[in-house]
């Protein structure tokens, strides 16, 4: 959608082009964010659909993967959105360019090292927050082991 609108907006203002094309990665970068956030409002975080892929719907249900989606939905969001300010106020700034950068990456390494760490350190007292939809779910999927998917 974002491609599209950009698109149609350098052909329907030919004379705004080189405008369009330096807030093009804000827009981009907004998009991205914006779709994290609806996706996260419809109780399906984009983190979520990289769990199923990984561990199947059963394990990606659990409540603990789904805490874990949740906050990195909106750790994305914020992220991207962030980025997306920078650039479209500091876009001539190369720093600005290095500071996004270091945002993504920031954002990338939280999602992939840093909170699945914390969360199998903090596991139990995760669990404690969704001690009914654990049981729930231990009840719905009595074969999965949940805790060997965490060591």
């Amino acid at each position: 959608v974002v491609f599209g609108s950009l698109t149609f907006l350098s052909w329907a203002y030919p004379n705004n082009v080189d405008t369009i094309e330096r807030y093009s990665e804000s827009a981009l970068n907004g998009g991205l964010a914006l779709g994290f956030l609806v996706s996260w409002s419809l109780g399906k975080p984009v983190v979520k659909g990289y769990q199923v892929d990984k561990l199947g719907e059963e394990k990606a249900s659990h409540p603990v993967l789904q805490h874990i989606a949740s906050r990195l939905s909106l750790m994305f969001t914020a992220a991207f959105a962030s980025v997306a300010i920078i650039g479209a106020i500091f876009y001539e700034n190369d720093w600005a360019l290095l500071f996004s950068n270091l945002i993504l990456a920031g954002a990338f390494l939280t999602a992939y090292r840093f909170f699945p760490g914390y969360v199998k350190e903090h596991t139990d007292e995760i669990a404690s927050l969704y001690r009914n939809e654990i049981d729930e779910w231990e009840s719905k999927y009595p074969e999965i082991s949940f805790e060997k998917e965490l060591a």
